[in-house]
């Protein structure tokens, strides 16, 4: 999760660390997923149809929430791992 020098190395760690303490009422992560979630579904919003409005919805509701880990929040809600990195390109190899 961190680097020996620089600290925290990818965005998902951050929005980890933040939703750790966003939520640590609720059970940290889960807690905040579980949030987002019932957020979205109460406006009636697909996560997947829609992740930037899902974004945006979600920062509205909480005004804490950094944009990075809105993110994590509304992937996770959409099925997709957060911070699991793509396929990489054939002509970074």
């Amino acid at each position: 999760m961190s680097t020996m020098i620089g600290g925290v190395r990818r965005p998902s760690d951050h929005a980890v660390i933040e939703l750790e303490t966003l939520f640590a009422e609720n059970g940290g992560v889960g807690g905040g997923i579980e949030w987002a979630r019932t957020t979205l579904a109460a406006e009636g919003m697909d996560a997947k149809r829609g992740p930037l409005r899902a974004v945006r919805r979600l920062r509205r509701t909480e005004r804490r929430l950094s944009i990075i880990a809105a993110r994590y929040l509304v992937d996770a809600v959409a099925g997709r791992h957060p911070g699991e990195q793509g396929p990489r390109s054939p002509v970074l190899r």
